[in-house]
């Protein structure tokens, strides 16, 4: 529905639709499944509008339903979303750019540790 250029009203509604469902957080056997959507949209979608549209539904999705992904399911998404960086169409290399430096930011937070200073 995102990708219909007559229906201006429906593109807004259907992008709405869908961040609100990404703020939702999933029950722990749901979200594989939700991961994997996502990813074969990221992946596969021959629209750039859908891929583009889709990057920050992931990672409100990703940071809503964090502790409920095992580590294969993180690497998943972080490797989806970073593949986008190299997109053709340079809207969706460019607004994955954001999106990339958070990801990595929460999920690698845990694995550096730095020297407390006093």
């Amino acid at each position: 529905m995102q990708d219909v250029p007559d229906d201006q009203d429906l593109q807004q509604l259907a992008t709405l639709s869908l961040l609100q469902l990404a703020r939702f957080a999933y029950p722990a056997d749901m979200v594989p499944k939700v991961v994997d959507i996502l990813c074969k949209t990221l992946k596969e979608s021959d629209s750039w509008h859908v891929r583009n549209n889709v990057l920050p539904v992931v990672q409100i999705f990703f940071y809503t339903n964090l502790f409920s992904m095992d580590v294969q399911m993180m690497v998943r998404v972080m490797d989806a979303v970073s593949s986008m960086l190299l997109d053709t169409q340079i809207e969706v290399s460019l607004h994955c750019r954001t999106g990339v430096n958070g990801h990595y930011t929460v999920v690698l937070q845990d694995d550096i540790h730095l020297p407390i200073v006093l």
